[in-house]
């Protein structure tokens, strides 16, 4: 992602470059962007002979080095708006694997390799006066997903306890499910099954190209998804990446009402935004 180098505004040393930063918008919300690659602990397998990996659990591992992690959950801890916005690289939520033994996760490069850290921020969510939003990216697909501190529990009932929500956004041009899967209905096969194993992800679309428009206000955080679709009409089936006439279309919408902490919806798009923009202050 494009991102502003950190020269100008890291004032405090740092073990190496210290790309998190915060961003406050009046009394709405707080944006806290982290950074995850440039000190993480060596990736480690889902599984060793079988068995769920003990290294996913270990604390000695990190995702986000021992600074961030601790500036990341002070500031869920200590916000008073309404909302605290994360931008995150990678998935937060718990993905279980559709197979392997019970525990075993799908995607070891997430939070999920790295579950101390997972738990610390949850901890650090189920804490905090302000309603966490993780805004997530990478995986070139589209989810809406709560954020339950104990999966088994919210397996047993819906209603469980859920500390926050998540929005991850789709890719644009990179290959998704569908591409990698080798096709529609295989994507949609896949997508399902990981709806019925984890729950807690409310909606999962691997198929579609585009982009999320975000709109919070004191009272809700609503994600209206967008994807692009061929506008030709030749009748064939144009990958909408390759179409120079290609359009967008609106596909669905969900919604995280104040004080919920959980994904509500679908519910209907919230089209043209006829309010100001509020400036941001950075910190």
């Amino acid at each position: 992602m494009p991102i502003r180098e950190p020269e100008h505004w890291q004032l405090e040393p740092h073990q190496g470059r210290q790309f998190f930063r915060r961003f406050s918008f009046g009394d709405l919300a707080d944006l806290s962007v982290v950074e995850t690659r440039q000190h993480r602990s060596q990736q480690v397998p889902a599984l060793v002979d079988g068995a769920v990996n003990p290294a996913l659990v270990d604390p000695e591992r990190q995702l986000p080095e021992r600074e961030q992690l601790a500036w990341l959950t002070e500031g869920l801890r200590r916000s008073e708006k309404a909302w605290h916005l994360v931008g995150n690289q990678t998935v937060f939520a718990r993905v279980l694997s559709t197979s392997g033994p019970e525990g075993a996760v799908f995607n070891t490069d997430q939070w999920d390799g790295y579950q101390a850290d997972q738990a610390a921020v949850l901890a650090a969510m189920a804490d905090a006066t302000a309603d966490p939003v993780m805004l997530t990216g990478d995986i070139h697909s589209s989810w809406a997903n709560d954020l339950p501190t104990d999966v088994a529990a919210y397996t047993a009932d819906p209603g469980a306890t859920s500390v926050g929500v998540e929005y991850v956004c789709p890719s644009v041009t990179s290959n998704g499910f569908k591409e990698s899967l080798g096709g529609a209905a295989t994507a949609q096969a896949v997508t399902a099954a990981f709806q019925r194993r984890n729950p807690w992800v409310r909606y999962l679309d691997g198929i579609g190209h585009g982009f999320v428009v975000l709109d919070v206000t004191p009272e809700r955080v609503q994600a209206d998804v967008h994807f692009i679709a061929s506008g030709g009409d030749t009748g064939l089936a144009v990958d909408p990446r390759l179409d120079p006439d290609a359009v967008t279309r609106y596909e669905t919408s969900f919604v995280s009402v104040r004080g919920s902490r959980r994904i509500s919806g679908p519910v209907d798009e919230l089209g043209p935004r006829s309010d100001e923009l509020r400036s941001a202050s950075r910190r």
